[in-house]
């Protein structure tokens, strides 16, 4: 079951692209997928962010199990301050105070830290869950990497 949900949220990258920031530890949101827990059970649902561009560009965001999957795309622009909007419901979201660092979380080696419309949230990553070209996401699926 869990390399049924590991699937899922590789297949999630291949539909999304999205930000490019550094923090002052070097390490990149970009090209990277972030989830913000890692599911016990089929049914049970993660938040997942896709980042990719330079300073401005396209994201995703999906809640999935890997019986549900639910993707809202969104533009994006900044640096620091990230600001989103969803063409979909045309609403905006701001992402600030973006801090991006190496922890020990397993199955994690990396941390988001990001406040989202006033309020702290938490990611999760791993340095080989980058997701820089959509062949890369298929080879990740294949070698069940993430």
């Amino acid at each position: 079951m869990k390399k049924e949900i590991i699937s899922t949220i590789a297949l999630f990258g291949i539909v999304t692209s999205a930000i490019y920031a550094m923090n002052s530890e070097d390490i990149s949101i970009v090209n990277r997928q972030w989830i913000d827990h890692m599911p016990t059970s089929d049914k049970e649902l993660a938040s997942i962010w896709v980042l990719v561009g330079d300073e401005d560009g396209m994201g995703a965001k999906a809640e999935i199990s890997q019986w549900r999957q639910h993707i809202d795309m969104f533009f994006w622009e900044g640096n620091e301050t990230i600001h989103a909007s969803f063409p979909q419901d045309e609403s905006q979201v701001v992402f600030s105070n973006i801090k991006a660092y190496e922890c020990d979380v397993p199955p994690f080696e990396l941390c988001l830290e990001m406040e989202v419309d006033n309020t702290m949230k938490k990611f999760y990553s791993r340095w080989d869950w980058e997701v820089d070209s959509l062949n890369k996401v298929g080879e990740m699926i294949i070698n069940e990497n993430i």
